[in-house]
Protein backbone atom coordinates (compact mmCIF):
# COMPACT_ATOMS: atom_id res chain seq x y z
CA UNK A 1 0.00 0.00 0.00
CA UNK A 2 1.06 3.72 -0.75
CA UNK A 3 0.29 6.99 1.08
CA UNK A 4 -2.32 7.74 -1.94
CA UNK A 5 -3.84 4.57 -1.16
CA UNK A 6 -4.75 5.00 2.37
CA UNK A 7 -8.57 5.21 2.72
CA UNK A 8 -9.96 7.87 5.26
CA UNK A 9 -8.40 9.95 7.46
CA UNK A 10 -8.36 13.10 4.90
CA UNK A 11 -7.55 15.86 7.64
CA UNK A 12 -5.28 13.49 9.21
CA UNK A 13 -3.32 13.50 5.72
CA UNK A 14 -3.56 16.64 4.50
CA UNK A 15 -1.88 17.90 7.94
CA UNK A 16 0.81 15.45 6.99
CA UNK A 17 1.63 17.36 3.76
CA UNK A 18 1.21 20.55 4.50
CA UNK A 19 3.52 19.75 7.93
CA UNK A 20 5.97 18.58 5.10
CA UNK A 21 5.44 21.64 2.70
CA UNK A 22 6.22 24.33 5.81
CA UNK A 23 7.86 22.49 8.74
CA UNK A 24 6.88 25.40 10.54
CA UNK A 25 3.47 24.56 11.43
CA UNK A 26 4.62 22.06 14.49
CA UNK A 27 4.14 19.05 13.62
CA UNK A 28 1.18 16.31 13.69
CA UNK A 29 0.14 14.79 16.54
CA UNK A 30 -2.14 11.56 15.89
CA UNK A 31 -5.20 10.33 18.52
CA UNK A 32 -7.16 7.25 18.32
CA UNK A 33 -8.16 4.36 19.29
CA UNK A 34 -5.95 1.44 18.80
CA UNK A 35 -6.52 -0.24 15.38
CA UNK A 36 -7.33 3.00 13.98
CA UNK A 37 -4.24 3.25 11.71
CA UNK A 38 -2.01 6.30 13.10
CA UNK A 39 0.88 4.04 12.95
CA UNK A 40 0.06 2.93 9.51
CA UNK A 41 -0.70 6.22 7.93
CA UNK A 42 3.11 7.06 9.32
CA UNK A 43 4.48 4.30 8.12
CA UNK A 44 3.37 4.60 4.72
CA UNK A 45 4.03 9.38 4.48
CA UNK A 46 7.85 8.34 5.50
CA UNK A 47 7.86 6.69 1.84
CA UNK A 48 6.76 10.02 0.31
CA UNK A 49 9.33 12.20 2.28
CA UNK A 50 12.78 13.13 0.21
CA UNK A 51 15.67 10.00 1.19
CA UNK A 52 17.75 11.84 3.96
CA UNK A 53 14.08 13.93 5.70
CA UNK A 54 14.85 13.55 9.57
Amino acid sequence: MRFPDFVGHEDAKLALILNAIDPNCGGVLFVGERGSGKSTLSRLFKDVLPEGTP
